[in-house]
């Protein structure tokens, strides 16, 4: 959401508005009775509309903080907004809808859809950029998705890739220049063990590898795979 703030030129205190928000706007789920987040199976009328009563449990639980401003609270309030009006909790369309809440609508979805969850298993972030590219205009607005993806690029901090090398590693920091050349944490070797030791690798500055051959990123992979939970590399 940060990136999102700095690639729209927003002022360093709204950046950390939508920071705030973005970490805010689900708080509401903890209200929410375990057994229905985790569960697997499609769930029922009642347990989705137990679900979506946590946009007001939110709201009411940030009701007496008067530190949170109201851009905040309109990212929590219509984050599961839609351009198209089939969102909640009031069916907004297109400028009805706050700017940060269709901010927060782009990144919510970004997030939950590149992570594991009881009913689905997690997209890789190209495979979560294109759908959010097949989405726009409908659920998003057009523009703000293609800000967001020029914001993030199609390997964000976090991202597990693979090398052309076959090595597995960990996207540490973007490249503002080279959407496609992003600094990595190298964890797995080619053959797909664990390294010894966890070395940082330039891909600006690292263009080949031992043998002489282009050194790129072949794919992006699903959160999770080789059992990497990549926020344990971010400490």
């Amino acid at each position: 959401a940060m990136a999102m703030g700095r690639q729209l030129g927003f002022s360093r205190v709204d950046i950390e508005s939508l920071g705030l928000g973005a970490l805010l706007f689900d708080i509401g789920k903890t209200r929410i009775p375990k057994e229905i987040l985790t569960k697997a199976e499609l769930l029922n009328e009642a347990e989705i509309s137990l679900i979506k009563d946590h946009v007001q449990h939110s709201l009411k639980i940030i009701s007496n903080e008067t530190l949170i401003n109201n851009k905040v609270r309109n990212m929590i309030e219509s984050h599961h907004e839609r351009v198209d009006g089939s969102g909640y909790p009031n069916a907004l369309t297109n400028d009805d809808i706050p700017l940060f809440g269709k901010i927060a609508a782009i990144v919510d979805c970004y997030d939950a859809i590149t992570s594991d969850r009881s009913y689905a298993k997690p997209l890789s972030s190209q495979e979560a950029v294109k759908k959010l590219y097949e989405w726009r205009g409908k659920d998003f607005q057009a523009e703000l998705v293609e800000e967001f993806i020029q914001a993030i690029g199609m390997y964000p901090a976090g991202s597990l890739v693979e090398l052309t090398t076959g090595e597995v590693a960990v996207v540490v920091t973007e490249s503002r220049t080279r959407r496609l050349r992003p600094k990595v944490m190298l964890l797995l070797n080619a053959d797909k063990s664990t390294r010894e030791d966890y070395i940082i690798c330039n891909l600006m500055e690292v263009t080949h590898d031992l043998g002489g051959k282009p050194l790129d990123i072949k794919q992006a992979l699903p959160a999770g795979s080789f059992n990497i939970q990549a926020d344990d590399y971010f400490l």
